[in-house]
């Protein structure tokens, strides 16, 4: 379980994440929407300890501050908007870089740790592809490159900042049934922060909306995507459809004045 009580993150005298609180339970997933700059990437790396706050985060009861560097990679995964992708390292070299933080000290991978990443090339529709070096693969390759690594580490918390941003179509509900499956299967705890609105209505069990660094609007989707706080906290028009699947998200097209051809 993440349990986070009164976060805060700052930059330069700016309060990115101002007194967030929420909890993540086991095997749930809860996701962070909100329009650019509301602190959901911030919050997200506060919670994998990579950027400094104030505040608490816990996993099961520990501290993340406690943590050493080594724990903290085991437990939690973070795919960010923007990895460090050497450009001369292959795809399989790379994604097996998932298992560092379960090998010991001087230790090389075994047959175990290379079927783990074998297994996670092959769920993320990159085989063929091991030997391509990063430099060379079209974005969505790479950003299918960046998720395998982070499921080749096997850590119970998942934290995705935007993982579908590069990703056609296709392979964006590929992803997302994939992080869905593993979290069914494997009792995975997902916090992710997605631009798509009807994707993180339909994945997630909760939504966390997010502006200037607050939660404004917390619960499940239904309640969350309403058509006024899409247009307070977006700028949006839109029109608001309920499916069996969750809210669906139009945006409503304003009328042109301009006579027809």
């Amino acid at each position: 379980m993440i349990s986070v009580a009164d976060l805060r993150v700052r930059f330069n005298g700016h309060e990115a994440v101002a007194g967030v609180s929420f909890t993540v339970g086991e095997g749930e997933w809860l996701s962070l929407v909100g329009p650019n700059g509301a602190g959901k990437s911030s919050l997200l790396k506060a919670v994998a300890g990579v950027i400094g706050f104030s505040g608490e985060v816990r996993l099961d009861g520990e501290a993340i501050s406690a943590m050493s560097r080594r724990r903290r990679a085991r437990l939690v995964a973070l795919v960010p908007q923007h990895p460090e992708t050497p450009a001369g390292m292959t795809v399989a070299e790379y994604v097996l870089l998932g298992r560092t933080p379960h090998l010991s000290f001087l230790a090389s991978e075994g047959d175990h740790d290379r079927a783990v990443a074998a297994a996670a090339i092959a769920r993320l529709d990159l085989s063929g592809l091991e030997r391509r070096q990063l430099g060379s693969l079209s974005g969505g390759e790479l950003q299918r490159a960046v998720l395998a690594r982070s499921i080749t580490a096997e850590s119970p918390v998942l934290l995705l900042d935007e993982p579908t941003t590069a990703l056609d179509v296709g392979h964006q509900q590929e992803v997302l049934e994939l992080v869905d499956w593993l979290r069914l299967s494997g009792k995975l705890t997902v916090l992710s922060a997605l631009h798509d609105l009807t994707a993180a209505a339909q994945f997630a069990h909760r939504l966390l909306l997010m502006d200037r660094g607050r939660i404004v609007a917390a619960g499940p989707p239904i309640e969350v995507l309403t058509e006024d706080n899409i247009r307070r906290h977006f700028g949006a028009n839109v029109e608001v459809w309920q499916s069996p699947a969750g809210p669906v998200v139009v945006p409503r097209r304003q009328v042109s004045t301009s006579p027809a051809h």
